[in-house]
């Protein structure tokens, strides 16, 4: 059936193994024991997860921690490198002619009744994932060819395996681009990711994770930079290429990485998947800009609901003094010593390094409890924008003290903006007091960008403001496409970031800014009003 690959059953797992990789069969026996050993002994990891990305795909960079497991003396040592109830990665080291060559294993458990029954329908998950993976390199996409597959045999599954040979001194496109390597090194990839992104398309190849995340980047043998396709768990290939609609969809979820690349780098992607067509260029330009918006608003919506639950990226946390949520990036190990070190104050907003932290104590002010549980183009239709001033009120004003509770709803709204990609402080997590010594208080932990300060700080520092003019009249032109200032918008709730002479604004204070589904030409117009009136109170010298 896959040509290449020989079957062979080990004990009472099955394996599929590429012809070249045979050498692998005697270590393969003891995959299954040393993974139950581990599962015994309790051994955990908690999930790592770099800038929402994800963790399907192992990073090439070795920066995750990993948790070993002993090997036996004809058996490799697995290093544990992610773990969860479902799901293991690790990776093993195999000596082969003399030379260590270095695989990927994944390892999918099915621990529930509901689990194995669906399996007995289907194939497993490792097995889907190889075939995907299998047929779309037979359709002529550049893809890592998996090296066996197996699992475990009997009237219901209870254990898949998946095996790849590691792709060493490798980049996802993301870490790639991260990077300082030459621009027309860059330049030259680039050009390969839009054929690449292509030749997927036309094979059929539907990819749910199409995110930068999902590509790799090397040197191959020859010394010239290959893309590869990797991950292929949320994978389906339909006979025929994909039709335009769908390929604007995944072509505008890649969009939603737009900040890694300039206006000209856009440019050559889409100039390299149109062939060089630059009229069909402008038109699935234009297309997937729109739905580029429809995309990221509806992860608003997502992260809005999963913020306050435990999942792969937020968890709960709780201890004697402090309870509340985080994002898993940073564990709340880093933060709570910064709030240890706050004392008794009575300000609202906070600087520590490089966190602000928003502090909630005393009764609810201004009209926020009307609009408790909901935020503004989240879960709720606005009155019409004709009807609209721009002076919408803040859903919390920051200069009124807060009730402790209204932090997570702070911390809730500040999530959705931070799935849309803009311009705002990343929050880290938000925390409650608990314990009776404490006053009961509400802390929303962000973090800001390097070099930065509050706009009122700047104002004083630098007479000059032709610069911070231009900057904020960019950051409002980057916020039109989902929503509007408030009108009470203040130098305090915004913060500049100085890079040489560039200047880049932030926006510090979530309150100040509303989703809604206006036009973009509506919003446009209304934040340009709010800045124009912001620059009038507050930058007097202005033309």
């Amino acid at each position: 059936m896959f040509k290449g690959y020989i079957s062979h059953t080990i004990g009472y797992v099955r394996w599929i193994i590429h012809n070249q990789h045979t050498f692998l069969i005697p270590h393969l026996e003891q995959v299954p024991k040393m993974l139950r050993e581990h599962v015994r002994n309790g051994q955990t990891l908690p999930a790592q997860n770099i800038e929402g990305e994800d963790l399907s795909v192992l990073p090439c960079n070795g920066k995750i921690p990993h948790h070993p497991v002993k090997g036996t003396t004809h058996g490799p040592l697995i290093t544990i490198l992610r773990k969860d109830r479902h799901k293991m990665l690790g990776e093993f080291e195999v000596a082969h002619a003399n030379k260590p060559q270095t695989y990927i294993i994944k390892i999918y458990r099915y621990p529930r009744l509901i689990q194995k029954i669906k399996h007995l329908f289907r194939h497993t998950r490792t097995f889907h994932e190889f075939n995907t993976t299998y047929s779309a390199a037979m359709k002529g996409v550049p893809v890592e060819i998996p090296v066996a597959c197996g699992g475990r045999k009997g009237l219901f599954a209870s254990e898949s395996y998946l095996i790849i040979k590691k792709i060493i001194h490798c980049h996802t496109m993301r870490e790639y681009f991260k990077e300082n390597f030459p621009p027309c090194e860059k330049r030259d990839v680039l050009r390969k990711f839009g054929t690449l992104a292509r030749i997927i398309h036309d094979a059929g190849v539907k990819q749910d994770d199409f995110s930068l995340d999902n590509f790799l980047v090397y040197d191959n043998e020859a010394g010239r930079k290959r893309v590869i396709l990797i991950d292929f768990e949320r994978v389906s290939i339909q006979t025929r290429f994909l039709g335009e609609k769908h390929r604007v969809w995944y072509l505008a979820k890649l969009n939603r990485a737009k900040n890694y690349f300039t206006n000209a780098g856009r440019l050559r992607f889409l100039l390299s998947y149109t062939n060089g067509d630059r009229n069909y260029c402008k038109k699935l330009a234009n297309q997937i800009e729109g739905i580029t918006v429809s995309i990221e608003k509806k992860d608003a919506r997502k992260f809005h609901k999963q913020c306050i639950r435990e999942n792969r990226k937020f968890g709960v946390f709780k201890d004697n003094c402090f309870s509340g949520h985080y994002r898993k990036q940073y564990p709340p190990g880093a933060m709570i010593p910064v709030l240890n070190t706050i004392g008794e104050t009575t300000l609202n907003v906070l600087y520590r390094n490089n966190f602000q932290i928003l502090r909630f104590a005393g009764k609810p002010r201004g009209n926020y409890t009307q609009n408790r549980g909901q935020t503004p183009g989240i879960g709720s239709r606005e009155s019409d924008a004709s009807n609209q001033k721009p002076v919408s009120p803040p859903l919390i004003p920051l200069k009124a003290k807060f009730h402790p509770d209204t932090a997570i709803q702070a911390w809730m709204h500040a999530n959705a903006l931070f799935a849309l990609r803009i311009n705002v402080l990343i929050p880290l997590g938000v925390f409650k007091t608990r314990s009776s010594q404490l006053p009961k208080e509400g802390f929303l932990i962000s973090r800001m960008p390097e070099n930065s300060i509050p706009l009122n700080q700047y104002l004083d520092l630098h007479p000059d403001k032709d610069t911070i003019i231009s900057a904020l009249f960019r950051i409002a032109e980057q916020v039109s496409p989902f929503g509007i200032f408030t009108g009470d918008l203040g130098t305090q709730d915004i913060l500049v970031q100085m890079n040489g002479n560039r200047l880049t604004c932030y926006l510090g204070n979530y309150a100040s800014f509303h989703i809604n589904r206006y036009t973009v030409q509506k919003n446009r117009e209304i934040n340009t009003d709010v800045i124009r009136q912001f620059l009038l109170i507050h930058v007097r010298d202005t033309p």
